[in-house]
């Protein structure tokens, strides 16, 4: 069981992202912590689990 809430994402597009997240960082560039987190909002609303309106904020 894990703490926190639960994730917007299936463990599969998950694994997707941290794939590409990982390939990226292979190929000598990477992601500040906001870059991420921004490019995780625009995902989940591309998979139309989130809205435009209401993004992921860092606490």
């Amino acid at each position: 069981m894990s703490s926190g809430p639960s994730s917007v994402l299936s463990q599969e597009e998950e694994a997707m992202f941290v794939d590409h997240l990982k390939f990226i960082a292979s190929v000598g560039y990477g992601y500040m912590r906001m870059e991420v987190v921004n490019m995780a909002s625009k995902y989940v609303v591309c998979l139309h689990k989130h809205d435009k309106e209401h993004p992921f904020f860092i606490k």
